[in-house]
């Protein structure tokens, strides 16, 4: 007696099991082929949900731009904490992109610390941007015994980022004008001064003057964090650079 389908021999009363173990592979090879379909479906949504998050904050930032003043009280009207985040991020990514820029043209010439410098850059930069948003919170409580909740701190450190983030990118456009790129960054400071500053006004529940004194505070306290911070960072990369040049010189003299 033989199996019909595989033309196995069987014993008297055997049922071949090839049919079912065909089936058993033909639904595992299904199940791998819909594993790698979601694994692309999910790559493509993570990409494309990347964007979208690219162009809110790129429009976000035109809006500030041409309207700033209605841009931000519509901003804080919608708990953008969030989106705060986001452009503390972007801001951070686009400084990255600046001082690579500045290396490849030759301003930092020694890739070791090309590399330390870029992430540092990241680092550094959203580090004081996410301490800005618990210096604001302290300030609010000291001076107007008022607890600002995350969302808002962020909301304000948000809209300082997207200003900032506007001068950088100018200033990565121009950085073959080495001194011109800066001062792009320094009016990008200003701008996201004074989108912070209109942003801290719209603190309704806090007295008008004590809003300015909340301001005045906060940029005092996180002036000194940031040239602390700032300074022990630099003096770091130095070293390190130091170090890397002194190896150099000294296998350059061994052979």
């Amino acid at each position: 007696m033989y199996c019909s389908n595989c033309g196995r021999e069987l014993q008297d009363g055997e049922v071949c099991n090839c049919t079912q173990n065909k089936s058993t592979v033909e639904s595992q090879v299904s199940k791998e082929v819909k594993n790698e379909n979601t694994a692309e479906k999910k790559q493509g949504y993570d990409l494309n949900k990347l964007f979208l998050a690219f162009v809110s904050v790129f429009t976000l930032t035109l809006e500030l731009i041409k309207k700033p003043c209605s841009t931000v009280q519509s901003f804080m009207n919608r708990d953008n904490g969030k989106m705060g985040v986001k452009l503390m991020l972007m801001k951070a990514g686009i400084m990255c992109l600046y001082i690579i820029i500045l290396t490849s043209s030759g301003v930092l010439r020694s890739a070791v610390v090309k590399t330390g410098v870029i992430i540092a850059a990241f680092m550094v930069t959203f580090a004081l941007d996410f301490i800005y948003s618990f210096v604001i919170g302290l300030c609010a409580k000291a001076i107007a015994k008022t607890e600002l909740d995350t969302v808002t701190t962020m909301e304000i450190v948000g809209l300082k980022a997207a200003g900032e983030m506007a001068g950088i990118i100018a200033a990565a456009v121009f950085a073959v004008f080495f001194s011109m790129s800066f001062i792009f960054i320094a009016i990008g400071m200003i701008f996201g001064m004074v989108l912070s500053y209109t942003a801290v006004l719209q603190l309704a529940d806090i007295d008008k003057d004590k809003r300015v004194h909340i301001y005045i505070a906060s940029l005092v306290l996180m002036g000194i964090i940031s040239a602390v911070v700032l300074t022990i960072v630099s003096g770091g990369l130095f070293i390190h650079a130091v170090k890397n040049i002194s190896i150099g010189n000294a296998m350059f003299d061994h052979y």
